[in-house]
Formats: C-alpha cells, structure tokens, sequence
C-alpha cells in the first residue's frame, strides 16, 4: 500500500509561491479576498498537514467553494455591516374594509270605488312600481410604527451575538480545513516492547 504524500500547507505553498485559494469560484465575495484566506491559514494553521500537490490543493479548495456559494451567499446577506442594532424597524400594514348591501323593494297599489249602478267595489286605477339599489361602502385602515426588538441592551446583545456566529471568514475556513487536511495515521507501539 501507498502512502499518499504529505506536505504542510505553509511548506508547500511556499515552495510552489501560489495561493491556492486564488481562482476559487466566489472567492472575493464574502467579505473577504484570496489574500486574507490565504494568510489566515498562513497565521493559524500553516502546520496543517496537506496533499503535495499544489494543484490539488488548489482543486480542493475551489470544490469547497462551488460546493459552499449558495449557502454562502445566503448566510452573507444577512450580515449587512450597515445595521444599526438599537433601531428599530419599519412595519406598515393596510387592511381594506368593504362590502355591499343590495335591496329592493316595490309594491302596488290598486283604487276601488262602486260604480252607481252596483254595491260592488271595481278597479278603477292600478299602479305597480319596483326599486331596486346597491349601496357600496368600505375604508382602509393603513397603520404605520416602529418597532423594537427588546431594549437597546437587549438588541445589541443579539446583533453582536449574530455577527459572532456568523463570522464568514472563520466559517468558510473550518469548511476548507475540513476538506483538504490530511489525516496522519499513527499507529500504537506494540505491547510488551520495551524502549530502544
């Protein structure tokens, strides 16, 4: 069996003088740049054990990015710099009343009178007539205020609490170290050897 060969990041980085995170598909778009990742892993992990190969290195990374982009840039959009955490926020809201009533009404009317010759009562004039209409009514009610996530303390807490857990660079580099570190098996010393 063959082992894989294993170079440290900050060794074989150096020696190819390339940062693999360049040409990284999104790379420069989540508040950060080629460099700065590349001089992270520099700062903190430059021991990380790695394939030899820079182009590989290289592939690796880029997959992590492709892979990641959409989550990426969703998680990015809601870290906007630009917030003011003890504002409020703008809620307006239009409710529309409305409705219709329709009616009618109508009758007739009939005059009778007895004529000389007879006691009975005869029509002598009918009139019928009928109405009819629609009264349309209704209002908007349209509301405007601000409101408030908890007290001041209370929204800054979690503005600072959400910018903590989303630090984007720290989360695009724990998904690249996870992808390209090179697990090193050691194996145990045998039982019942004794130092040489």
């Amino acid at each position: 069996m063959q082992i894989a060969n294993v170079d440290t990041y900050e060794h074989l980085t150096v020696q190819a003088v390339t940062n693999p995170f360049s040409g990284a598909p999104g790379v420069d778009s989540y508040g950060a740049d080629a460099s700065t990742y590349h001089g992270f892993m520099m700062s903190f992990y430059s021991q990380t054990p790695v394939v030899a190969d820079i182009d590989k290195l290289s592939r690796q990374i880029s997959s992590v990015f492709f892979e990641n982009q959409d989550i990426w840039t969703a998680l990015y959009r809601t870290v906007d710099t630009n917030i003011n955490p003890v504002a409020g926020f703008a809620e307006t809201e239009d409710i529309r009343h409305g409705g219709a009533d329709g009616s009618s009404s109508g009758g007739t009317s009939t005059d009778k009178t007895n004529t000389y010759d007879d006691a009975t009562l005869h029509d002598t004039g009918q009139v019928s007539n009928t109405q009819s209409g629609t009264v349309t009514y209704g209002h908007t009610v349209h509301t405007e205020r601000v409101r408030y996530d908890g007290s001041p303390i209370t929204q800054v807490e979690k503005y600072r609490d959400m910018v903590e857990r989303l630090d984007m660079t720290e989360i695009i580099i724990r998904a690249v170290l996870a992808a390209i570190t090179q697990h090193i098996y050691i194996p145990p010393k045998p039982a019942g050897r004794e130092e040489d």
